[in-house]
C-alpha cells in the first residue's frame, strides 16, 4: 500500500458519506439491507424526492449523453424507465380526474 491508499479510503469514506447521510436524509435515496444476504448487505434504492424531482428515464439519458450512447443500449433499464413513464402519466390522469370530479 502506498500513499494513494490514504487517498482513496478518504474519497470512499466521504462519498459513503455523502450517499448514506446527506441522500437518504434527504430522501433522494433509500438504504436498505438485502434480504437473505450473508454477510449482510445493503442496496440504494430511488427515494421518494427523486421520483418527484427526477425520472429514471431522465437520469438514463444523461448517463447516455454523458457516455455517448443510446439509451436502447441498456435494454432491461430502458424499459423500466419506459413502465415507469406511463406509470406516471397513468397516476397523474387519473390525479387529474379525481380534482375534476371534486370540483363538480
Amino acid at each position: 500500500m502506498g500513499p494513494s491508499s490514504g487517498v482513496r479510503y478518504s474519497l470512499l469514506r466521504d462519498l459513503r458519506k455523502l450517499l448514506v447521510y446527506e441522500f437518504v436524509k434527504q430522501k433522494y435515496l433509500d438504504y436498505r439491507q438485502m434480504l437473505n444476504s450473508n454477510p449482510l448487505e445493503y442496496e440504494f434504492l430511488w427515494g421518494l424526492c427523486s421520483y418527484h424531482k427526477a425520472s429514471e428515464m431522465k437520469v438514463l439519458r444523461f448517463i447516455a449523453k454523458v457516455q455517448k450512447r443510446n439509451p436502447c443500449h441498456w435494454t432491461a433499464s430502458f424499459m423500466e424507465a419506459e413502465k415507469e413513464a406511463l406509470n406516471a402519466l397513468n397516476a397523474a390522469s387519473a390525479e387529474a380526474e379525481d380534482q375534476d370530479e371534486r370540483k363538480t
